[in-house]
């Protein structure tokens, strides 16, 4: 074999992996692929400050009040409050400015965001001191799943923050009860009438975060508010591209909150979304997501095997190249 054709295929080799690389990062109807923002931090490395003000003015919003108590009583005589909620923000074309993550330079630098908040009702904040007024003996556990552990249900997307466009309710009552139990995660696969459900269940099979907090704990919730997940799309796009904007919106996050002193006994969980446009945006359609994720995942499967092989058949090729030269 000519040296001149091993060199060849060293460039085409280059240009398989770059291609590999690009279709690991966004699959519009297959897997998710994000970036999470952590401590001082924003998705894309950014300050967080300039994240959060990006974010107070989003282009999409979602609200899911849940059944909570008056933690500012003794738990043996609390009663049921408003304002206990779960809140979340979107917005579209936020640009990378200042992040230490490498981003393209040919002009595509922008990309969605969102966070989720758990939000304490106003009524329990000290009006000197803006913290909440907490008893004790009180306690709280936070319940999220990841979303990239598990095919994503494409019918979340519409979801109207029950969680029942994917679970029954005797499922989601279960998940509930175990969530009142202790601080751990329910696992749907050792649940009766969630496993039934087969692979609609499994998000809630995969990876759970489970965040214990005492009284001390959600006396330091700002405002009364607790940031639980900051993130954004890994892949940047043009300014005003919709298409991003409605895949990395349309998301829908399985939540769940349980309040107890020891044996929790109110548990709610939600799928939080951003389904409310700010006043002049749309929100993001999930709807556009709802049929053919199989089809696109099957589609990248196929590209992955196509790569495989390509690659398997350069390794004979330079092997053989190495023998010549």
């Amino acid at each position: 074999m000519p040296p001149t054709i091993c060199v060849l295929l060293g460039a085409v080799a280059a240009g398989i992996g770059t291609t590999s690389v690009a279709a690991a990062r966004f699959s519009v109807k297959g897997s998710i692929d994000i970036f999470q923002g952590i401590g001082n931090n924003g998705p894309w490395r950014e300050p967080k400050s300039d994240f959060d003000n990006r974010l107070n003015t989003p282009n999409a919003t979602g609200d899911f009040p849940i059944a909570g108590p008056n933690i500012s009583a003794p738990y043996s005589t609390s009663s049921t409050i408003n304002g206990w909620s779960w809140s979340i923000a979107v917005a579209a074309d936020l640009p990378i400015t200042n992040a230490s993550i490498s981003a393209p330079k040919d002009g595509d630098e922008f990309y969605t965001g969102g966070k989720l908040t758990f939000n304490a009702p106003p009524s329990l904040l000290s009006s000197s001191s803006k913290n909440l007024s907490v008893n004790e003996d009180w306690q709280v556990c936070l319940f999220r799943w990841e979303l990239n552990s598990a095919a994503y249900p494409n019918k979340l997307r519409t979801d109207d923050g029950t969680c029942s466009s994917i679970l029954t309710s005797q499922c989601i009552s279960d998940i509930e009860k175990a969530g009142r139990e202790n601080c751990l995660c329910p696992i749907s696969r050792k649940i009766s009438s969630c496993a039934a459900l087969g692979n609609d269940s499994a998000l809630w099979d995969s990876t759970c975060g489970a965040s214990f907090f005492n009284a001390s704990d959600i006396r330091l919730w700002k405002d009364g508010k607790l940031e639980t997940w900051v993130y954004g799309g890994a892949a940047t796009h043009n300014q005003g591209n919709s298409t991003a904007y409605n895949y990395i919106g349309s998301l829908a996050w399985p939540v769940m909150a349980s309040f107890g002193n020891g044996h929790q006994t109110t548990a709610s969980m939600s799928c939080v979304r951003a389904k409310n446009a700010a006043e002049g945006s749309k929100a993001p359609t999930g709807e556009d997501f709802e049929e053919g994720a199989e089809e696109e995942q099957d589609d990248q499967k196929d590209i992955g095997n196509r790569i495989n092989g390509n690659w398997f058949v350069l390794g004979v090729v330079f092997v053989s190249c190495m023998l010549i030269l």
